[in-house]
């Protein structure tokens, strides 16, 4: 299963609606709407999150498109898109397999200490 950014967009938000919002979710989606974190939040860490909102529900994998790929689509440096994967890998959200690609692993809605720890690093 590739990353499709607007099929998971819309997914996410037909599952929650069917089950309710976590407050961890609804506050980064509300943090990720809003303008004043432009130029006070790295990058990476802006893509980090905007990667983990797209998780797949809990104990599924989802295969993630190419660094190269996602640059494109974020319109960033592929090095900035590497760090962002790298702060997901260090925090367990992400497995990477040598030769089959980037996976981000399914989860409940994260735990407020994962949010703040991407949001603080």
């Amino acid at each position: 299963m590739l990353f499709d950014p607007e099929k998971a967009h819309r997914a996410k938000e037909r599952e929650e609606d069917a089950r309710g919002s976590s407050p961890e979710v609804s506050a980064l989606r509300a943090w990720m709407s809003t303008r004043d974190w432009r130029g006070q939040v790295p990058l990476y860490v802006r893509i980090s999150v905007a990667i983990l909102l797209q998780a797949p529900s809990e104990g599924e994998l989802m295969r993630l498109p190419p660094e190269r790929e996602l640059a494109d689509r974020f319109s960033v440096a592929r090095v900035t898109v590497r760090k962002a994967l790298d702060v997901l890998t260090h925090l367990g959200l992400l497995e990477r397999r040598r030769r089959t690609g980037t996976f981000l692993k399914g989860s409940s809605p994260p735990p407020s200490h994962v949010c703040r720890s991407i949001l603080t690093s």
